[in-house]
């Protein structure tokens, strides 16, 4: 028979096990974002893919990019942030802590837009010629303010969840049918593809099938190294 003492310590230390898990966990979920900054000159601002929406209603200009977060200035000078603006639903595809990727805010029919890439790395969705592909989409928040916070509309998915999108904008023709136009990442297809799907009047989501607009491989300049992928021409 096993001592009562022994099965109390064992019982101590697996309690004290789990919850230094629980901690750890809680710990992992705390994402520590940059402290606002006041009047920083735009050449000391590291931001990829930046975007500048110069607003008319609030006559400010709101800068975003990579990284979900956002500066403000009144100048084009200097800049006051960034600020967590976008808010993606933890429960979608995304998941809970997603990368993002060349955001730009657009103003339509009075609110504002926020078209980015969303990457979740912890879902594959193929292997192309042994490379992994994450789950990646562009997608669109919305808020009544250009300073957010942006939040999910209607729709949990504008693109096929088997397909890796990124780099989206807005466009609207000249029937005022709005558009979003996108990257099919040559990861995958192995020649990118720019390309175009109807929006809902009110950008909630997409409307039939994507039409391909163009292909890397019709530029007449394109080259290819076989070992890295499509690569921008020398000069």
């Amino acid at each position: 028979m096993v001592p009562t003492h022994w099965i109390r310590m064992k019982t101590t230390w697996l309690a004290l096990f789990i919850c230094l898990l629980l901690v750890i966990a809680s710990k992992a979920q705390d994402v520590k974002l940059p402290a606002v900054r006041r009047n920083v000159l735009l050449d000391s601002i590291g931001l990829s893919d930046p975007f500048i929406l110069a607003d008319q209603r609030t006559h400010q200009y709101y800068m975003t990019g990579t990284g979900g977060l956002l500066w403000k200035s009144k100048d084009l000078k200097r800049w006051d942030g960034p600020y967590p603006v976008a808010q993606p639903d933890p429960a979608s595809w995304m998941g809970p802590r997603p990368m993002i990727w060349a955001a730009e805010i657009h103003p339509y029919q009075g609110k504002y837009y926020y078209f980015a890439t969303f990457t979740n790395p912890a879902v594959k969705i193929d292997t192309v010629q042994g490379n992994a592909i994450e789950r990646r989409a562009c997608h669109v928040l919305v808020s009544n303010q250009p300073d957010g916070p942006y939040v999910p509309l209607q729709e949990a998915t504008y693109l096929p969840a088997n397909k890796p999108t990124l780099n989206g904008t807005l466009w609207v023709d000249k029937d005022r049918k709005p558009y979003l136009v996108y990257c099919y990442e040559w990861l995958q297809n192995l020649n990118g593809t720019i390309e175009k799907i109807e929006l809902k009047p009110d950008l909630s989501g997409t409307v039939g099938e994507s039409k391909l607009l163009f292909r890397a491989s019709d530029s007449p300049w394109s080259r290819e190294n076989p070992r890295t992928g499509p690569r921008a021409p020398t000069k």
